[in-house]
């Protein structure tokens, strides 16, 4: 079963998208749950693939967070899953 060819452009671009300036990032070890910082915004790609015999199944996903302020923050996920 082909793959609609958006996926592919958009898992494309994300990969070959040119990273800019490191503003800040999370720390690799915290104590407490993930929160963003005032005002932070946060955009995260998750690719999988799995395969089980005869089964295969792709997903892929585009993550925004906004964080509203020190403690709350917002998002929205994009999943795509191929069967």
């Amino acid at each position: 079963m082909s793959r609609p060819m958006w996926v592919f452009f958009v898992a494309g671009f994300l990969v070959a998208t040119p990273g800019g300036v490191v503003l800040a990032h999370d720390p690799v070890f915290g104590i407490g749950p993930h929160v963003l910082f005032r005002d932070g915004v946060e955009v995260s790609t998750v690719i999988a693939h799995e395969k089980a015999g005869l089964e295969n199944e792709s997903e892929l996903a585009l993550e925004l967070v906004y964080g509203i302020t020190g403690d709350w923050a917002a998002g929205i996920e994009l999943p795509y899953s191929d069967k």
